[in-house]
């Protein structure tokens, strides 16, 4: 059985770059390939890579590219049935 995991904590590489203070959303996607220990993508959905986003905070803080004590700006978790900023309807 695969592990659970709450879905409002998914990001794709644009939401890491914003969460992270990054202009370029490339950045992340060169964390991905030059860094081993940046965390997996959960999903790949057609050619979109979706990870979770404890994960890339846990890497972030460990490699100093974000304070623990740093909050991030995260939208609140969205109302069942409502479209994400891709469109996409998400239940929980």
């Amino acid at each position: 059985m695969g592990r659970r995991i709450d879905i409002d904590e998914l990001v794709g590489a644009a939401e890491i770059a914003e969460r992270l203070g990054v202009k370029r959303l490339q950045v992340v996607h060169d964390w991905r390939r030059r860094h081993a220990e940046f965390p997996r993508p959960v999903v790949a959905v057609s050619r979109t890579l979706v990870w979770y986003w404890p994960e890339v905070r846990r890497w972030a803080i460990q490699t100093g590219r974000l304070s623990g004590d740093e909050e991030v700006a995260v939208t609140g978790p969205r109302d069942n049935g409502a479209p994400n900023n891709d469109g996409v309807a998400m239940t929980a």
